[in-house]
């Protein structure tokens, strides 16, 4: 019976042809998800690029409606030349607080300082000379210049004090030149110059600021503006100075923020109290020692009494 062995082949080959389909339909969707995933991964890897932008542009973005408010709020600042800076040293700090996103306060030093800054044959007011101060008026070849005069003491005794302790350094005190201060480098006179002073670095938040400085900062902005260690900044922030209340204030104060073309100007204590208040910061908190000092409230010192 030839045709029923037929039958019987056909019959268990149906079932096998079934399967088989079955299980190549099987690994047909297999392989599409693999193909679904592989392209669905550098999508995904795209959108999370384009969010990491989007969320780090937006927190830029934050920063930059404290930047405009107070660009609004105070007046730009003078020429560098006339708040006592060369043009090196302020247009590198401007490009510097852009890239690090800091904004960095300024004492204004002595107008005439910046004709120093760029010579070899002088060097910047280091902070054991505080009690000596630089030379607004006089003859125009020590204008700028820090001196020791009898003067500045408040009795002869604390002043000869002073100079004993400068002679320990090496500094001496040129009685026949307007009381400068210098030290002997090689046999040669070398006089100091008015300072950059730091008032505080702050790194700016959606929410305002916070004070922001590091040590290494020093280095960094010396560097930026091309300065070697003895021409540059000599030390930390104002505001973070354990003895700041017996330093009190200096005015005028530039600000370089980020995001600004031109440094603000803070010319007093008022303005000072506005600044911080718009970085949501409390001026009698991180000052609280000056002000038990001096029995003087903000508002009082606002109010000139």
């Amino acid at each position: 019976m030839p045709w029923i062995g037929r039958l019987l082949l056909l019959g268990m080959a149906i079932p096998m042809m079934l399967f088989s389909q079955l299980s190549f339909g099987r690994e047909m969707q297999k392989g599409i998800s693999c193909v679904a995933a592989l392209t669905e991964e550098p999508r995904q890897n795209e959108t999370n690029s384009r969010f990491n932008k989007s969320v780090s542009k937006v927190s830029y973005d934050n920063t930059r409606w404290l930047s405009q408010i107070l660009r609004e709020e105070f007046e730009p600042a003078p020429a560098p030349q006339q708040r006592g800076m060369d043009n090196i040293t302020d247009s590198n700090l401007r490009r510097w607080t852009d890239d690090s996103k800091l904004m960095v306060m300024i004492i204004d030093p002595n107008t005439d300082a910046h004709r120093y800054v760029r010579d070899s044959k002088n060097q910047a007011k280091p902070s054991y000379l505080k009690k000596c101060k630089s030379i607004s008026d006089g003859p125009e070849h020590a204008r700028g210049l820090v001196a020791c005069h009898r003067s500045f003491f408040s009795n002869e005794q604390d002043w000869l004090n002073t100079k004993e302790d400068l002679s320990k350094k090496n500094l001496y005190v040129d009685e026949e030149n307007h009381y400068l201060v210098y030290s002997l480098v090689n046999g040669e006179k070398k006089y100091f110059f008015s300072d950059m002073d730091l008032f505080a670095v702050f790194r700016m938040t959606s929410k305002g600021a916070k004070p922001h400085f590091r040590h290494r900062q020093l280095n960094q902005m010396n560097r930026v503006a091309q300065l070697p260690p003895d021409k540059g900044f000599q030390h930390g922030p104002r505001q973070d100075y354990h003895g700041k209340a017996d330093l009190g204030f200096k005015f005028p104060i530039t600000a370089y923020v980020p995001g600004i073309e031109q440094p603000v100007h803070i010319r007093g204590m008022c303005e000072l109290q506005k600044f911080y208040k718009i970085l949501n910061l409390s001026l009698e908190e991180i000052w609280g020692d000056y002000f038990k000092r001096t029995g003087k409230s903000l508002a009082q010192f606002c109010e000139g009494k």
